[in-house]
């Protein structure tokens, strides 16, 4: 199903030449828009540049919410805004959602709390202890593992508490309904703790989406170290 694209100067991009079915992806960002057209700045990868010309064929993708826009444009032509080169290419009328919520999964340590809960008569969940204090070892649109000195037991539920930034940069914090599906122990330097691997098991969409796109975020941003 085709949804708007919707490009906004200075936003990320990825974009992807068609010809002879290149799979290599470069970095650029939106200089303006217009009516039916956009321009970019040269796309580079590390120290490579993407360099196009005129009719060539390309596959631009940006992140939106929970999802990567993907849509093929042409290039119209080169221009030169002061010094700066840039492309112009056609702005299509509509462009594919692909949904990327669950299946991509971040190895990453953050502090986080939890609380074991139980559901009320009204199937709503009720915390039955006080906040514990836990590490994550990855994060997931779906779940989490968390590393604690607490023992957790498989089928346990608990709220988890995150504080994450969203798509925008903005501050959220997240409560969310999380079953624990299994745990093994750990030796950390000497002591002994416990990683329970987590499982979302009521979230709001928004709330997956601001753990989705914290995740690309952090990423891209390890992407770009390693490409300087």
């Amino acid at each position: 199903m085709g949804v708007d694209v919707r490009l906004n100067v200075n936003q990320q991009i990825e974009v992807r030449a068609l010809k002879d079915n290149s799979s290599a992806v470069y970095k650029s960002m939106v200089q303006g828009v217009e009516d039916n057209t956009f321009t970019i700045h040269v796309p580079t990868k590390g120290r490579d540049r993407l360099l196009l010309d005129s009719g060539e064929r390309v596959k631009v993708s940006y992140y939106e919410e929970g999802a990567s826009i993907v849509f093929e444009s042409t290039v119209i032509s080169r221009t030169l805004e002061g010094s700066i080169p840039l492309y112009r290419l056609a702005l299509p009328a509509e462009a594919e959602r692909v949904q990327r919520r669950e299946h991509v999964r971040l190895d990453i340590s953050l502090n986080i709390r939890y609380q074991k809960a139980e559901m009320d008569e009204d199937n709503n969940p009720v915390p039955v202890e006080r906040p514990q204090k836990a590490v994550t070892r990855d994060l997931s649109g779906g779940g989490l593992q968390l590393v604690s000195r607490e023992r957790l037991e498989v089928n346990d539920l608990i709220l988890v508490y995150l504080d994450l930034k969203d798509w925008k940069g903005r501050d959220r914090h997240l409560q969310v309904l999380a079953v624990v599906k299994r745990v093994e122990m750990l030796n950390q330097r000497g002591q002994q703790c416990w990683v329970a691997g987590v499982a979302f098991k009521e979230i709001n969409p928004r709330d997956q989406d601001v753990i989705v796109s914290f995740i690309f975020r952090k990423m891209l941003e390890r992407r770009r170290m390693t490409d300087r």
